[in-house]
């Protein structure tokens, strides 16, 4: 399934979809660069709906990332998480860049290189203001036909506040222990 990117169109400055293949069916172009306000006519364009649909309203961080880190695609609410103004400025960024411990992104890749997938991997994150934020991540690798890594797609949710809360935790039994001792 390829990718079909949204550029802008340079004769009037909107964002307009390229010539792409989505579930297997050749999609083109609708007619005027884009959206016109009639809905596109036949499957292509119906899954390519779908799958705009899907990246831009689901409520969690979607992404495609390269071996080496860089971001090919990242959804609204993943640059929404991550402190990007949009997914233009998040493509500018660097996935190895995000991750406040580099040794995460290393077990990272190495769990899916050996396994092909990674569920629910647990990593701090730096956002683009510099604050820090707990992540819960889970991808798996995209093979071309000669078996090597083309590239990751994952989602990402926020588990901050849950982290924070467990800490609290911890430390109010921490202090309820030594208060019993």
């Amino acid at each position: 399934m390829s990718i079909v990117p949204v550029t802008p169109d340079p004769a009037s400055g909107s964002r307009c979809r390229e010539r792409g293949n989505i579930a297997g069916m050749e999609t083109e172009p609708a007619a005027g660069g884009g959206r016109t306000g009639h809905p596109p006519a036949g499957p292509a364009a119906d899954a390519e709906e779908r799958y705009r649909r899907l990246m831009e309203d689901v409520p969690v961080g979607l992404y495609r990332s390269t071996p080496d880190g860089r971001i090919i695609e990242a959804n609204p609410a993943l640059c929404r998480m991550l402190g990007y103004p949009n997914p233009e400025a998040f493509h500018r960024s660097s996935a190895k860049a995000e991750y406040v411990d580099p040794d995460d992104r290393s077990r990272w890749k190495e769990l899916i290189h050996r396994d092909g997938v990674v569920l629910d991997f647990e990593t701090r994150l730096r956002r683009a203001d510099g604050t820090v934020m707990w992540a819960l991540d889970s991808a798996r690798a995209v093979r071309d036909e000669a078996g090597d890594v083309v590239y990751y797609q994952g989602s990402m949710r926020d588990i901050t506040q849950s982290k924070l809360v467990q800490e609290a935790l911890l430390e109010a039994e921490e202090k309820y222990r030594m208060l019993v001792e």
